[in-house]
């Protein structure tokens, strides 16, 4: 239970810290998307089904705020999610290269979608 209060507190705040502070530093119009990067965190580091959850719950805050749709971003984010979870058996702490090339991979991909 604390888990999931933790993890919805992580994605309002970095919701917050996405549309407000890095709206205003964006460098030529672009801003970058801290809700994506802990979807990916997330299933890198705790797998599938956290990277779902978190995934879902940043699409729906993202739905409601920027979108007349309501769950075309919860799935992007949930699809995200889940590919980024099956990275999760390869998990090593001082591992630098595949974290980054996943978030890569996950902004690629939410691009294209």
């Amino acid at each position: 239970m604390l888990r999931i209060i933790v993890s919805l507190i992580g994605i309002l705040l970095c919701f917050v810290f996405q549309t407000s502070v890095f709206s205003e530093l964006g460098f030529s119009g672009t801003v970058p998307d801290i809700l994506l990067i802990l979807v990916v965190s997330a299933g890198y580091a705790k797998g599938q089904k956290s990277g779902m959850f978190i995934g879902f719950f940043s699409g729906l805050v993202m739905d409601l705020y920027f979108s007349d749709y309501v769950g075309i971003l919860a799935g992007i984010y949930v699809l995200v999610g889940f590919l980024a979870g099956f990275t999760n058996k390869i998990y090593d702490k001082e591992d630098f290269f595949l974290p980054i090339l996943t978030v890569g991979i996950g902004e690629l991909l939410f691009s294209v979608i």
